[in-house]
């Protein structure tokens, strides 16, 4: 099982972030490939949120990327700015164990570059915080998207970067991000 986790809080706004994870755990539920849809953790929502996360789960950090290269953002429009300490801070807050191994930043790079930055400073941040050497941190190359439902009713996260695919029937759809995936 993965986890969506949503590192700002109900008072730093996260409505956005909470929509889309709805969207994305309602596309998961509706794919019959997976057999149980991620949970959703929300910063603040509980105390040590993420102390039942097993360290083999993968956990998609929710936020919005853009023109800066050492923050995210609660929404589109930058209202709620957080840099990768304080998101490095807040996992370790919400009780990520220390042997976790697998997170990835799940949010847009528009410009094809400023959020690899934030991504190294995260990772960096991490292993100050006494994260293992095993820990891998992920981002994207492009903006992406909450899974969408294809052909065969399967559902895949989205780019719009990229080459267009072409499926056997000729329908046309976006790349996949898991596509323009990159590690630190």
């Amino acid at each position: 099982m993965s986890v969506l986790y949503i590192p700002f809080s109900d008072d730093e706004g996260n409505a956005d972030l909470r929509r889309l994870a709805r969207l994305w755990v309602n596309a998961v539920a509706a794919d019959t490939r997976w057999k149980n849809p991620p949970e959703v953790k929300i910063h603040g929502s509980m105390p040590d949120v993420l102390q039942d996360v097993q360290s083999t789960e993968t956990v998609y950090v929710l936020g919005h990327g853009g023109i800066h290269t050492d923050f995210i953002s609660n929404d589109q429009y930058g209202s709620v700015l957080m840099r990768y300490d304080t998101l490095a801070h807040r996992l370790l807050a919400d009780h990520l164990t220390l042997r976790h191994r697998g997170v990835k930043l799940y949010f847009c790079n528009p410009f094809g570059g400023p959020i690899r930055r934030f991504a190294e400073q995260f990772k960096y941040e991490m292993w100050q915080l006494n994260y293992t050497g095993a820990l891998e941190v992920y981002y994207y190359m492009g903006s992406v998207s909450v899974p969408r439902e294809e052909e065969g009713g399967e559902y895949h996260k989205q780019s719009t970067q990229g080459a267009l695919r072409v499926t056997a029937a000729g329908h046309i759809y976006p790349p996949r991000s898991s596509n323009r995936r990159t590690r630190v």
